[in-house]
This record gives structure tokens, C-alpha cells and sequence, in this order.
């Protein structure tokens, strides 16, 4: 007989392995600072050490607002921002040369945050879109037949 408090090691309860709540957890944890290590990364290969410094500094915003409602929020008004940081700068005076682009650096920097900014919004959406997001349940499975397009049938006089 087995005591009120003992249990088996390889009982199953409910269909789920002992502790696999916490190892779930772990793998998420683990999981989501890989990812914010790899966007970092793809931030500083696309837009060089001022990239990079936006990655990081985006990820440590992502710990403090996990919604991405914020990081959309902040990506729109940082590409809002970039044409009033060009006219504050001095538009340019016939064609557009090298030289312009690198007088204009706030506007690039801007434009650099504000598609890291959607970017990772985008990426924090993927889980919800997909119905995985947090508290989310596992779709239903769909009945045979149910995505059979009903056929009009015809009636005596020849109307459908």
C-alpha cells in the first residue's frame, strides 16, 4: 500500500509527466532569452553597432512591457519622428548626395528604432496570431465534413 503522500515514480497523473509544468517553464524561459540573444544579433548584422545598441536596448524594454501594443506604439512614432528630424536639419538643396545622409543622422536612427520597434512587435504577435499565446487553449479539431461548401439543391420548377 502505497502512503497518502508517496506516489510511484513512474505514475502519471492525468496524462502529464511529474514536473513537467516546471520544466515547461524552464524551456520557455530558456527559449525566450535565445530569441532575445538572436534578435539582438539580427539587429546589429542589419544595422551595424547602432542596430546592435537598438536590439539591446529594445530587449531590455521587452522585460519591463511584455504587450506588443507598446513596441508598435513605439515604432510608429519613431518613423512619425523621422521627417520632422530632417526638416529641423535642413533639407537638401537640389539632388540628394551622400553627404546629405550623413548630416541626417537622427533621421536614420529614428527609422532604425522604428523598424526594430514593428519588427519585434510582429515577432511577439506570431505566438497569438497562432492561438499559443499565454492561457491559450489548443484549437478544436474540426469534424469531418465541416469544410464540405453546401450545394443548393434545385427545386421542381428549375430555381436553385
Amino acid at each position: 500500500m502505497r502512503g497518502e503522500g508517496s506516489r510511484s515514480h513512474g505514475s502519471h497523473r492525468g496524462g502529464r509527466h511529474p514536473g513537467g509544468g516546471l520544466r515547461l517553464r524552464r524551456t520557455g524561459r530558456v527559449t525566450r532569452i535565445a530569441l532575445g540573444i538572436l534578435f539582438a544579433y539580427a539587429t546589429y548584422f542589419f544595422g551595424g553597432l547602432a542596430g546592435g545598441l537598438i536590439g539591446i536596448a529594445l530587449m531590455a524594454l521587452r522585460i519591463r512591457w511584455r504587450s506588443p501594443s507598446f513596441f508598435w506604439a513605439l515604432g510608429v512614432c519613431a518613423m512619425a519622428a523621422a521627417p520632422f528630424s530632417v526638416l529641423v536639419q535642413g533639407l537638401a538643396f537640389g539632388n540628394v548626395t551622400p553627404g546629405f545622409v550623413s548630416r541626417h543622422g537622427v533621421a536614420h536612427l529614428l527609422v532604425g528604432i522604428g523598424l526594430a520597434s514593428v519588427a519585434l512587435a510582429a515577432f511577439l504577435e506570431i505566438p497569438l496570431v497562432r492561438g499559443l499565446g499565454p492561457n491559450a487553449e489548443p484549437p478544436a479539431p474540426v469534424p469531418a465534413g465541416a469544410l464540405a461548401v453546401p450545394v443548393a439543391e434545385e427545386s421542381a420548377s428549375g430555381e436553385p
